[in-house]
């Protein structure tokens, strides 16, 4: 009963930090937009957006409240003709949506919007290259990207296998020390070490990822 209820509590303070960092992390972000928006710097405000909707977890609000302001980027800048950067808007929106999928893609009416924008879209924007003279809107699409430089965060390989291992290590650490506590012959100080060491760069990991 005693390790099982140790076990519990280690496993509810990972799940806990889990949550903790990406309502945070959701929420700075989504923050950071809006003062964008304020200050008039649409490039920077759908940057943030973003990098605010690719924060997601079930029941959390802060990726659909991410995803409707990018979609209302791509609407402005369909009325206002602005046709490249209603492209990217959109598929902002798809991708945050479609990236962070578990057993199915999240907010599906949003996702809908996304799509149907991002068709009219390259349409429209298909439409001006061929009354310009140019060809190639879908090269297009990612030139554009490139040139405007994101700004989202693509993890590091190497940060990401860091941070596995050290949860791993984490885990295993508490694990062993939980059900082995009794045991007069066990020699705990080895694993705390690994728990303790594991979790430092678990922690690590999540911020520098």
């Amino acid at each position: 009963m005693k390790n099982g209820l140790i076990i519990g509590i280690a496993v509810g303070l990972v799940a806990l930090t889990l949550v903790v960092r990406v309502a945070v992390e959701g929420r700075l972000e989504l923050g950071k937009a809006y003062d964008a928006v304020e200050a008039g710097d649409v490039e920077l405000a759908q940057r943030h957006f973003l990098l605010s909707a690719r924060w997601y977890l079930p029941l959390l609000d802060v990726q659909a409240e991410a995803v409707g302001q990018l979609l209302r980027i791509g609407n402005e800048a369909m009325e206002s003709g602005d046709f490249r950067r209603a492209v990217l808007a959109y598929d902002d929106a798809r991708g945050a949506l479609h990236g962070s999928a578990w057993l199915m893609i999240p907010h599906s009416d949003l996702l809908a919007l996304a799509d149907a924008g991002l068709a009219q879209g390259l349409a429209k924007w298909n439409e001006e290259l061929r009354n310009a003279g140019k060809s190639g809107v879908v090269l297009g699409v990612e030139e554009a990207r490139a040139a405007i430089e994101r700004g989202a965060r693509g993890g590091s390989a190497w940060w990401l296998m860091l941070m596995g291992l050290g949860f791993l290590a984490y885990v295993t650490g508490l694990g062993v020390l939980a059900w082995r506590w009794d045991d007069e012959q066990f020699r705990r100080m080895p694993w705390a070490v690994v728990g303790g060491a594991g979790f430092v760069v678990w922690v690590v990991g999540m911020i520098l990822a």
